[in-house]
């Protein structure tokens, strides 16, 4: 029993981010301190917890949340849910009147707040989904946040950490710019194709202007009061006269595939970075391309340091950053920062470079005087994909952020070992033929092989691009890796440990889709039907369910279904397939005896993973965003209850030894102990489950990391 004390920018871009249109926004004016307390950046000393933790009516029958294990400090708590942390940072923004940076974390949907002075993360404010790019307005001393997917424009009062008002804009705003001879802001919309612009002395808009194709980023022109609007797809920038607030012109500029841009008062040129890894120097006077200075790979953001007219080009794929002398229009060195870095913001005071690092979830500062790493600010820990091995009953659970597999022992519900794997480990599988637990790492393109007697990586395997999604085949003893950056499926021989064979073009695309993080063009779980030993693999962004022939590698059909399907769960007792729809918020059930819908069940805010437990029958649904867990009876396929756990549930596991299911919390690096019921009953003889076989967590399990196993009963005399 349980020891219970307490302790982008291109044609087929644009057609992927349609796809992903539907996300809705949730907007929450709360700033929270890293430790999870809830703080205004007045008064810091608030202790009441901001997540609820009521659970619903039958909880008896469902389930109930028994502890929460800190992955960072390995302690367990009685059902207290921590506080958010942030999660993939993108872009940072210095604001001089706080002495603050703003890191915007995409996935958790939120700002980090850097304190300049201590460089320490002091809180987190909530904005709307995905936070893009953010400016602050010096006359009115409100921070302004564009949110991607929600479609709108967060208000932030800095000195009191509140978002005070939201502003609805174009399709897919990405970014924006502040005029300060004005006091208007200009938000580009990249799929509207026009710039929003903003009275920041009522918060409102009052204009909408038409631009080119793909319009990414804005530029104000501190010289003339023009603002030039980038347009990624036709090569060129928009002319908006700051004063009539009216197109005044258009320049060419030749730069294919550009991303972001920025203004240098000193010799009046504009910087333009572009994917084809230069930076295009712009003559605004008379539109003029004066030079392409080369830089690294993939360069995503500039920042510029006024004292010294450098520009620091942050280069994402050679995860370094070009610092280019503005006197002669070259690259004078390159300074590290971190892993797939993308942000960078300049602080004069202190004469740091803040470096967003989205591979490693940190923050790189960087002291550009010298080139030295200054500190590395840790934004967060997020346990991924999670898997159950009942031969040694320990638990499997991928880290993102330290790339490392944490294993934890269900006697005590403490973390026992950390196992060093590849870069960005994501999704799990246990393998109960060989003992073997299989991991996805996106980043360096392999799985991991760790041998469950000894818990040491014994070999590496090499995948396609970005492995997510992991599976574990019972019948054939394969295991199906789905690779969403190649669009493929590596199927790898658990007796040889290599990959077999590759199962191509899976969700109907033949091209590789740029991605937003977490978002995913193949499956993040994969369902097995035993009987037939048929995979059905929810494909994200072509809505759709690719049925496959286990034997043959083939695919058999493809099933039509609701909005970005990302997960998937076989019910033996019935024989249907469940699929969790991130984009329209239900569960389709699929009968695999006809391979078609017969019933959709709708849940949850983003339901991201599902798990079967067959000690009672239920389905249950992690939902991502409303931080709880939807429980579904597959008899009656009716919701029954719901259980409140940590933040961003991302992967489940059930251990049925104990009766209790681990849910990896992504947005609060948290375990949340779900007791689902009692391994027996006084006076009765105890059910025995012997694990036949597991297929599944991965996204963690790909983003829900559900581990499915198959199971049969023996009763102890």
């Amino acid at each position: 029993m349980k020891n219970e004390t307490s302790f982008s920018p291109s044609a087929m871009f644009k057609v992927m981010v349609i796809s992903a249109a539907l996300i809705l926004t949730v907007t929450m004016p709360l700033i929270t301190v890293h430790s999870g307390n809830p703080v205004s950046m007045e008064n810091k000393s608030s202790s009441s917890s901001y997540y609820p933790l009521s659970n619903s009516t039958n909880s008896n029958k469902i389930g109930s949340l028994k502890y929460n294990l800190n992955m960072i400090n390995n302690t367990l708590s009685t059902g207290n849910i921590s506080g958010l942390q942030g999660e993939y940072p993108f872009n940072d923004v210095f604001v001089k009147s706080t002495g603050y940076i703003y890191v915007m974390d995409r996935s958790s949907d939120t700002l980090s707040v850097i304190n300049g002075s201590s460089n320490e993360v002091i809180g987190l404010i909530h904005t709307g989904v995905f936070p893009n790019a953010a400016t602050y307005d010096t006359k009115n001393g409100n921070l302004y946040v564009v949110n991607y997917f929600s479609r709108n424009v967060s208000v932030i009062n800095v000195s009191t950490g509140r978002v005070v008002k939201s502003i609805s804009v174009g399709l897919y705003p990405y970014g924006l710019t502040y005029d300060s001879d004005n006091g208007f802001l200009y938000v580009v919309n990249e799929l509207s194709d026009n710039v929003s612009i903003i009275n920041g002395s009522g918060n409102r808009i009052v204009a909408t202007v038409h631009v080119g194709n793909v319009p990414l980023w804005d530029i104000f022109d501190s010289n003339n009061g023009n603002v030039y609007i980038l347009n990624s797809e036709s090569n060129n920038l928009s002319v908006i006269n700051g004063t009539t607030d009216k197109i005044a012109g258009s320049i060419y500029t030749g730069i294919p595939y550009a991303t972001a841009g920025i203004f240098d008062p000193e010799n009046g040129y504009i910087y333009i970075t572009s994917l084809q890894n230069c930076v295009g120097v712009i003559n605004p006077s008379d539109g003029q391309l004066i030079k392409t200075i080369p830089v690294g790979q993939t360069p995503s953001s500039l920042a510029l340091d006024p004292s010294n007219g450098n520009i620091y080009v942050v280069n994402q794929l050679s995860n370094n950053v070009s610092v280019i002398s503005t006197q002669t229009q070259s690259v004078k060195y390159s300074i590290s920062a971190g892993a797939n870095p993308y942000g960078d913001a300049f602080d004069p005071m202190n004469g740091y470079l803040y470096v967003t690092s989205q591979g490693s979830n940190d923050v790189w500062v960087i002291n550009v005087s010298n080139e030295s790493l200054v500190t590395k600010i840790l934004i967060g820990m997020y346990p991924a994909g999670i898997g159950y091995d009942s031969s040694n009953g320990e638990i499997y659970i991928a880290d993102e952020r330290s790339n490392s597999v944490s294993v934890l022992n269900t006697s005590t519900d403490r973390i026992v070992k950390n196992i060093k794997v590849g870069l960005m480990p994501f999704g799990i599988a246990v393998d109960s033929i060989n003992g073997n637990i299989y991991v996805s790492n996106r980043v360096s393109n392999n799985v991991s092989v760790i041998n469950g007697s000894t818990n040491k990586v014994v070999y590496s395997i090499e995948t396609g691009l970005d492995p997510e999604g992991i599976v574990f085949d019972p019948v054939n003893g394969n295991i199906y890796v789905s690779n969403e950056g190649s669009n493929n499926m590596s199927v790898i021989s658990g007796s040889q440990n290599r990959v077999i064979s590759s199962i191509d073009h899976l969700n109907g695309y033949k091209y590789f889709f740029p991605r937003a993080p977490h978002t995913h063009g193949l499956s993040i779980q994969i369902a097995i039907d035993p009987s037939t030993n048929y995979l059905y693999v929810p494909n994200y962004w072509s809505h759709n369910i690719s049925v496959v022939d286990g034997f043959t590698g083939k695919i058999v059909r493809t099933i039509y279904d609701s909005l970005f399907p990302d997960a998937a769960v076989f019910d033996k007792s019935n024989h249907d397939v469940y699929v969790s729809n991130f984009g329209s918020e239900s569960i389709s059930v699929i009968s695999t005896e006809t391979d078609n819908v017969t019933g959709t069940i709708s849940l949850g805010y983003r339901p991201y993973g599902i798990s079967y437990v067959p000690s009672n029958g239920y389905i249950y649904v992690n939902n991502f965003c409303s931080n709880n867990i939807t429980v579904i009876n597959t008899t009656t396929n009716s919701i029954i209850g719901s259980i409140q756990v940590g933040s961003g549930p991302f992967g489940s596991v059930f251990d049925p030894d104990h009766g209790y299911m681990y849910v990896t919390d992504f947005s609060s690096g948290e375990i949340s102990i779900i007791s689902i019921s009692p391994v027996q009953q006084k006076g009765q003889s105890p059910t025995i489950y012997e694990v036949l076989g597991i297929a599944g967590t991965g996204l963690a399990i790909a983003a829900a990391g559900v581990t499915l196993f198959y199971m049969k009963k023996k009763k102890i005399s």
